[in-house]
């Protein structure tokens, strides 16, 4: 086994402590397969990609930290120390992101009000059930979001698009369509096998 990997008691995952965070940039995205509470509830709505269902992203904010929302607010996630839920993930960087674009992000994630909406999770669950595919109606209500939301909406509000918006509006966007974006490059993958 290598310095950086650990093998967790009871656990098949094997995790690397320490994810080289200095390749990455603010702004970067982590599209992560996980086992959070939430994700559970989430991935049978999920596409597959990969053979995986991704079902969180977290933004790469200052220094070793990349930051999402759940249900109990910001959370920063050291990336020296990732959370064993974390069982892979993908990371992306924006084509078109610029020094200036960059920091108008900065400033919306501080600015942006966080209102979890779980319910928005289920709306598009309830779509899926019905067969509909996200498309252009802004599905937002009262301000709130969820992780895959708020940051599509600070990017689309940067000037930075994950779809079309005349294919996808943000307040639809979800894990798979970073993997299918025309906007965005993976630098990055890790895997917990």
């Amino acid at each position: 086994m290598k310095d950086e990997e650990v093998l967790l008691p009871f656990s098949p995952i094997l995790i690397r402590k320490s994810y080289p965070y200095e390749k990455t940039l603010y702004g970067d995205i982590f599209v992560i397969e996980t086992d959070f509470l939430e994700s559970r509830v989430i991935r049978p709505f999920c596409k597959k990609i990969n053979g995986r269902r991704y079902t969180h992203i977290a933004l790469k904010t200052g220094g070793k930290y990349a930051e999402s929302i759940d249900l109990d607010g910001r959370i920063l996630h050291d990336l020296t120390d990732f959370p064993y839920e974390w069982r892979n993930f993908s990371v992306f960087r924006h084509k078109e992101m610029t020094d200036e674009k960059r920091e108008k992000l900065k400033k919306l994630n501080e600015e942006l009000p966080i209102s979890y909406d779980i319910c928005g999770i289920l709306r598009l669950g309830a779509r899926k059930l019905k067969g509909m595919e996200p498309d252009a109606r802004d599905l937002s209500k009262e301000g709130k979001s969820f992780c895959t939301t708020r940051d599509a909406h600070m990017f689309y509000l940067s000037g930075l698009l994950i779809k079309k918006e005349r294919d996808v509006h943000w307040s639809q966007i979800e894990p798979m369509h970073f993997f299918e974006s025309e906007f965005l490059e993976k630098i990055d993958e890790w895997t917990g096998k």
